[in-house]
């Protein structure tokens, strides 16, 4: 991965942040919103917050354009 490239330590830490908080933002998503056993609820969660984060990132990318 590039970001490991530069300094070790700090991009570590913000890359586990933003994962975290697209995994939690996901998850919690796809508890408020579904009906789903509690064992499915992590998967989908997981899956949800990534989707969101990739759209969202793709729609600001494309009106912030330089």
């Amino acid at each position: 991965m590039y970001w490991l490239r530069t300094s070790p330590g700090l991009e570590l830490v913000f890359w586990l942040l933003l994962t975290g908080l697209w995994a939690l933002g996901g998850w919690l998503i796809s508890t408020h919103a579904f009906r789903l056993r509690a064992r499915d609820r992590l998967i989908c969660g997981l899956g949800a917050g990534l989707l969101l984060f990739i759209i969202l990132s793709n729609l600001l990318a494309y009106f912030l354009t330089i």
